[in-house]
């Protein structure tokens, strides 16, 4: 590795000025060791690497005097009969060389052409999970000023609404029952901001782990959408990476969403669970399956899910049947750990 990374810092032209030293010195070889050493497969080999580390075209001519030198070096000493027949064993030689710097010089293009690739997948994975981090910032900053900026202000005006009313209800003015509707009303839409932002970003994630905020989840959707789902708890399941804990949480909510919006299920179970070092994530629903659903198996929030299912090398299966749909989310537990810094 040390040679090649040598040969490679060196310029184009020192290179040009080595290789040919190098045919110099194989030539006087070849020249005075006759027949009684072949050096034919060191021709090849110097002609290998002046395609690899070179241009195509140097390498061609390269390998045009690697044949010059062997005709030179042999032309006295040969064993073919008559000038014809060494004319075109120099010939052969020439294709053979030509043939080395031709596919050596394709071979590492295609090589540099797979690093590049390689690059720029690993670039694009990067900048995938740099927009995903950034997407999820971004939420949690809109959840936490729906929570502490406009759910407070609707508080303090019910207060204020309450306190009105009051004052009304000890006048004994007919306003009253209006202003406590009112408070009533701000109420009501307090407590869905305050379930908004929760779903936006769940402020409990960290705090009391991925279990708890998929319960909080179940909760809020059996409350708003009055459907019969369930959260299930299989061990004690710890995630150690708060970023992993997230993608599992949005695959969730996405699944469960799906399921009251579009599945028409009677019952929706969300469970949590780990076996044999696996942790398994299920929403499953006992609607009719993708069949009439405006979300199908192409739709943009399953390509969501797999996309999250992947940026965390978990494994993402969905199940339709007429019986229901189930997304099933299959990630050890070796990824669920926090990266060391």
């Amino acid at each position: 590795m040390r040679v090649v990374t040598f040969i490679e810092q060196q310029s184009k032209r020192t290179q040009a000025v080595e290789a040919l030293v190098a045919l110099a010195l194989l030539g006087a070889l070849d020249y005075f060791t006759g027949q009684g050493l072949s050096v034919s497969l060191f021709y090849s080999i110097l002609v290998f690497v002046v395609a690899w580390f070179g241009e195509r075209t140097f390498a061609l001519f390269f390998a045009a005097l690697c044949a010059a030198s062997w005709w030179w070096a042999n032309k006295d000493v040969h064993p073919y009969h008559g000038v014809w027949g060494y004319a075109w064993a120099t010939t052969s030689r020439l294709v053979q060389f030509m043939f080395v710097a031709v596919g050596s010089s394709a071979l590492r293009t295609r090589q540099e052409s797979d690093r590049q690739r390689i690059q720029a997948l690993e670039r694009a994975k990067d900048l995938e999970s740099e927009i995903a981090r950034i997407s999820e910032h971004e939420q949690r900053r809109i959840g936490q000023d729906l929570h502490d900026g406009i759910c407070q202000v609707m508080a303090a005006i019910r207060c204020s609404a309450s306190s009105v009313r009051d004052d009304l209800q000890a006048k004994g003015l007919p306003e009253a029952a209006a202003t406590a509707e009112i408070a009533e009303m701000l109420g009501d839409a307090v407590r869905e901001i305050r379930d908004l932002a929760r779903g936006i970003f769940p402020v409990q994630m960290e705090a009391a782990g991925l279990a708890a905020v998929l319960d909080e989840l179940v909760e809020t959707t059996r409350r708003l959408h009055r459907a019969q789902v369930f959260f299930e708890m299989g061990g004690d399941v710890r995630i150690g990476s708060p970023e992993v804990a997230m993608h599992l949480y949005r695959i969730a909510q996405e699944a469960l969403g799906n399921a009251v919006k579009y599945g028409g299920a009677g019952r929706i179970v969300v469970a949590l669970s780990e076996m044999g070092g696996t942790l398994q994530l299920t929403v499953s629903d006992s609607g009719g399956g993708f069949r009439g659903r405006q979300d199908s198996k192409d739709g943009m929030g399953l390509k969501t899910m797999r996309y999250r299912a992947q940026l965390i090398g978990a494994q993402l299966n969905v199940s339709d049947s007429p019986a229901g749909v189930t997304v099933n989310c299959l990630l050890p537990l070796a990824k669920t750990t926090a990266p060391k810094s």
